[in-house]
């Protein structure tokens, strides 16, 4: 399914980009919820070099009703920039990607349920993080030669996937 779109990509002083396109519905989402960076190059002068992820600040649904849509690639109405073709492969490249990006997280929590899954029925705690998504080293990791090699990260954990997936779409603090 497609809809209509219409983004404004704010690139600071330099200006912002414009674009009015069709787009799958699910391109789309991928797009924004992956944060996927797109690059669109100096198209705003010579050394603008304009890139960044589209976020849903920046894209507005015009119309998803299919004669809308149809009417307005009949008429060729697209105008301005569409992420799309500034993307290698396109609409469909994203889609896959997603499909990818969700298929690497089902390996993953398949992997942390089978050995970082604690067996105990009644609470079931990630053994890595205690559920908090969040496992932080910084006190605790030190090389044998006296450096401190700790860090806050996110744990593999479906909660640790949650967090930083919301962060990849919302400006959270990095652990």
């Amino acid at each position: 399914m497609k809809a209509i779109y219409q983004m404004k990509f704010e690139c600071g002083r330099q200006g912002c980009l414009t674009g009015i396109f069709t787009a799958k519905v699910d391109a789309m989402r991928v797009l924004i919820d992956s944060g996927r960076e797109v690059y669109f190059g100096e198209v705003l002068g010579k050394h603008s070099e304009v890139c960044g992820p589209v976020t849903q600040a920046e894209i507005k649904l015009i119309s998803d009703y299919c004669g809308h849509v149809d009417l307005f690639e009949a008429l060729g109405m697209a105008t301005g920039y569409n992420p799309f073709d500034y993307i290698d492969g396109g609409e469909d490249a994203v889609i896959e990607d997603g499909a990818n990006h969700d298929q690497m997280n089902a390996a993953i929590t398949d992997y942390w349920f089978e050995h970082y899954n604690s067996r105990d029925q009644e609470h079931g705690l990630c053994s890595l993080c205690g559920n908090s998504g969040i496992i932080d080293t910084r006190a605790t990791a030190v090389s044998a030669a006296g450096v401190r090699a700790g860090r806050k990260n996110f744990c593999i954990c479906p909660n640790g996937q949650s967090l930083r997936e919301s962060k990849q779409r919302a400006s959270h603090d990095q652990p």
